[in-house]
């Protein structure tokens, strides 16, 4: 990086441990994001860039040879935060709620100040289907407040989990329709508690005599 004033206001930079006077670098290989581009039915464009970085560990130097390690936090502290205010929304503790919404989008840069529940809730009252997506849960969520401060939850859980294939948990909990987009065929549009969202059981059990899950 050229501008040294730029780099060193950066935080997203990578300081080596190893190598304690050199200077912060990009860990991605290209210093940018991926803009590689697929086309879905109908033409829809999605731009496609890598969450995590592969981690390639030689077996033989010599050969050029090796295997690739991604890794890939499970259950982390924001994650964490952001159940925890799923939780007290669903308790009716919106204060609490929103303080650990707020933790999160401090700690993500959305915003340098707390936000109180009645602004979160307010900002979701109006946001349109790009930020929030229709509920239809089987337990009890009532309109005004809990459910805005449920979209909250949702929103930032659907973008601090992008691309770790744990949308699904949200989609099947709170009944929200979506479309499974399906590269050179039609897509697939799932509805709420559609059986083919329930894991089936094992073939052994099927075998045996159980009868498996509807499709």
């Amino acid at each position: 990086m050229s501008d040294a004033a730029i780099r060193d206001d950066n935080p997203f930079l990578y300081d080596d441990p190893d190598e304690l006077n050199s200077e912060p670098v990009s860990i991605l290989p290209e210093g940018g994001i991926s803009d590689y581009l697929r086309y879905y039915s109908g033409a829809t464009p999605s731009y496609i860039f890598p969450k995590q970085m592969e981690y390639f560990v030689y077996t033989d130097e010599v050969q050029g040879i090796g295997e690739c390690h991604i890794l890939n936090v499970r259950y982390s502290a924001d994650r964490t935060v952001l159940d925890r205010a799923e939780a007290y929304t669903l308790l009716g503790q919106y204060d609490e709620a929103a303080a650990d919404l707020s933790s999160f989008y401090i700690a993500s840069e959305g915003t340098s100040a707390s936000l109180d529940a009645e602004t979160i809730s307010s900002w979701y009252e109006e946001a349109d289907e790009t930020y929030k997506k229709p509920i239809a849960p089987r337990f009890t969520v009532s309109a005004g407040m809990q459910e805005n401060l449920i979209h909250a939850c949702l929103h930032a859980r659907r973008i601090l989990t992008l691309h770790e294939g744990t949308r699904l948990l949200d989609l099947k909990r709170y009944g929200i329709t979506y479309t499974h987009e399906v590269d050179g065929e039609a897509s697939i549009e799932i509805q709420p508690y559609d059986p083919r969202l329930a894991v089936q059981i094992p073939n052994l059990a099927i075998e045996a005599g159980m009868e498996p899950n509807p499709r």
